[in-house]
């Protein structure tokens, strides 16, 4: 495989894993972070939030799924 086909399976298993997200503020939250890579400014006026609330969101999650 090359670097190009690596990056896309790599994206296809994120993307694949966010959609199984049930979540759906936390799925919108992870696919414009990691999929779209929007800073936390851009998902936070999409979402109508602050960048605060998204990032810290975005880490609660996280910690959550590693914790659990």
């Amino acid at each position: 495989c090359d670097r190009r086909q690596r990056q896309m399976c790599i994206r296809d298993r994120l993307t694949a894993y966010i959609v199984g997200i049930e979540d759906s503020y936390i799925r919108q939250i992870m696919y414009m972070r990691h999929v779209k890579m929007y800073t936390w400014h851009k998902i936070a006026v999409e979402l109508n939030g602050t960048p605060d609330q998204v990032r810290k969101a975005h880490d609660r999650f996280l910690k959550r799924r590693n914790d659990g």
